[in-house]
């Protein structure tokens, strides 16, 4: 139970260094000279950038799990 605690307490701590990190690139972001555009072009290209990534690692981990080599 201890180790479910522990594992539970360390996703919300990353999840609220994660949004400490979002707020300030915002708030950065968003008091520059950038306007509405730019910004939403940065945020939907960092979002997919996100999403790429995340498609590449769970391909890689379905490959290996089906123990077939990912050159295939």
């Amino acid at each position: 139970m201890t180790k479910w605690f522990s594992q539970l307490e360390a996703q919300i701590d990353f999840k609220n260094k994660l949004m400490i990190i979002i707020s300030y690139l915002w708030m950065h972001l968003e008091s520059s000279a950038m306007d509405k555009v730019t910004l939403i072009i940065f945020w939907a290209s960092t979002i997919l950038a996100v999403l790429l990534l995340v498609l590449v690692a769970l391909y890689v981990l379905w490959k290996r799990k089906s123990g077939r080599k990912i050159d295939e």
